[in-house]
C-alpha cells in the first residue's frame, strides 16, 4: 500500500523538529511504546499536516494519536475544528490525556493495539501482561558522535549508548550533540552519564553536574541514561546511586561496567536490584563478556528477570549467538571493526583501534533475529 502524503505548510517542518526536541514527559514515554514497529507498524512523531502538527503518526493506516495536556482543557473547539478537517483527510484519531499516558500506560497500549486491529492493518496480538514486556534481543550500538548515530540507526540497530572521546572508555556528550540526536533521529538515545575519565569514584561537585545532566536529558526526550558510582573502598555507593535515580525517574536507568571493577560485583548487581534500576550492563568482570560470561548467566540467573541484564565487551558477529543461545534479551557493543581506511561513509569512529562499521551492525542484527 503507497502511503498518502498530506500536504502541509512548509515552515511547520523546522517547527516540528523544534518540537521533537522539547517532547513533553508524556510524549517521551508513549514514543518508547511505540517506535520501531512496537505494534507492527510505523508511527513517526511530531508530523506535519495541513497547518497542524499531531503528536504520533502512522502513514500506513492514516492513524493520528495526540496527548492532550493541561493547556488543552482551554482549546476543545479548536482541537475539534482541527481533527474534523483531518477526519476529511482519512485521518483517523486517538486521544489520550497527559495524566492517562503517565499513569495507566497499560490501557493505552491496549487502545492503540485495539483501533490498529480494528483498522485492518495488523492480527491481534497477545495482549501485554499488566508490567510485562514481550523479550526481544536488542542491539545497542555505542555510538560517539552524530554520524555514528544515523549509521546505527540506519543499520538496524533498536538504540544507542551514546557518548564522547571513546578511547579513554566515554563521557557525557555535550549538549549540542544530545539536542542534535534527539532531535533528528528516532532512535532510541540513551546518554552516558560521565563526567570524566578515571575511576567511578565522584566528589559532590561532581555528582551535582550529572544530577543537570540527567535533568538536560529528560528535558530532551531522551529514552535513558548510563551511568554508575563506586565508593573509594570499590563497592556500589548506594545514596549517590539513589539520588542519580531519582533525577532520572521516568527515564530508563542503566549501571554500566563500574561493576565489572568494583570488589564484590555479585554484591554490588544485589544492590541494584533493591535499588530497582532498569538494567546493568557488564563484561562479567572480565576485560570481555565472551570471558566473563559464566558471571553474566549468574546475574541473570540472580535477577529473576527484576532487573535485565546486557552483555557488552569485544562481543561482535562472530561469538555474538553465544549470548543469543544463552538466552540475553539484549546485547551491547560498539562493532569495531578494525580499519585503514578513512573517510568511508559505511564506517563510524569507535576507538583508537578501529572503527565500527554498518556491516558489522547488520551482522549482527542477522544473528539476534
Amino acid at each position: 500500500m503507497k502511503n498518502e502524503i498530506i500536504p502541509y505548510q512548509p515552515y511547520l517542518r523546522n517547527f516540528a523538529r523544534q518540537l521533537r526536541k522539547n517532547s513533553t514527559l508524556s510524549e517521551v514515554l508513549l514514543w518508547q511504546k511505540i517506535k520501531q514497529r512496537s505494534f507492527g507498524v510505523q508511527f513517526h512523531r511530531q508530523v506535519p499536516m495541513l497547518n497542524y502538527i499531531v503528536d504520533f503518526y502512522c502513514h500506513e493506516l492514516k492513524l493520528a494519536i495526540e496527548i492532550d495536556g493541561n493547556s488543552h482543557n482551554f482549546k476543545y473547539f479548536e482541537d475539534k475544528h482541527r481533527q474534523n478537517r483531518l477526519e476529511r483527510y482519512g485521518v483517523h484519531f486517538l486521544r489520550f490525556s497527559d495524566e492517562e499516558v503517565k499513569k495507566d500506560m497499560f490501557s493505552v497500549e491496549m487502545s492503540i493495539r485495539e483501533k490498529i486491529i480494528e483498522l485492518g492493518e495488523l492480527h491481534p496480538p497477545n495482549p501485554p501482561s499488566r508490567g510485562e514486556t514481550q523479550p526481544l534481543m536488542i542491539l545497542e550500538i555505542c555510538a560517539n558522535g552524530f554520524e555514528s548515530a544515523q549509521i546505527a540507526q540506519k543499520a538496524g540497530a533498536n538504540r544507542i549508548e551514546l557518548c564522547e572521546n571513546l578511547p579513554v572508555g566515554g563521557i557525557t556528550a555535550s549538549y549540542a550533540l544530545i539536542e542534535k540526536v534527539v532531535g533528528e533521529l528516532d532512535i532510541e538515545t540513551h546518554v552516558l552519564i560521565r563526567p570524566r575519565s578515571g575511576d567511578f569514584c565522584y566528589s559532590e561537585d561532581e555528582l551535582q553536574g550529572m544530577e543537570r545532566d540527567i535533568a538536560f536529558c529528560k528535558a530532551m526526550g531522551c529514552t535513558g541514561v548510563v551511568t554508575g558510582v563506586l565508593t573509594a573502598e570499590g563497592d556500589l555507593n548506594m545514596v549517590a546511586t539513589q539520588r542519580l535515580l531519582e533525577v532520572s525517574q521516568g527515564m530508563e536507568f542503566t549501571f554500566h561496567r563500574a561493576i565489572d571493577v568494583a570488589k564484590n560485583p555479585k554484591q554490588l548487581f544485589e544492590g541494584l536490584i533493591e535499588l530497582e534500576v532498569t538494567r546493568v550492563l557488564s563484561s562479567g568482570g572480565k576485560p570481555t563478556a565472551e570471558q566473563g560470561l559464566s558471571l553474566l548467566k549468574k546475574f541473570k540467573e540472580i535477577s529473576g528477570g527484576k532487573l535485565q541484564v546486557m552483555p557488552g565487551g569485544g562481543i561482535t558477529s562472530q561469538n555474538v549467538f553465544q549470548f543469543k543461545k544463552a538466552g540475553f534479551q539484549m546485547i551491547h557493543t560498539s562493532a569495531t571493526q578494525k580499519t585503514t581506511l578513512g573517510n568511508s561513509k559505511d564506517l563510524m569512529y569507535s576507538s583508537s583501534k578501529g572503527f565500527s562499521s554498518a556491516v558489522e551492525i547488520r551482522k549482527i542484527k542477522a544473528v539476534l533475529s
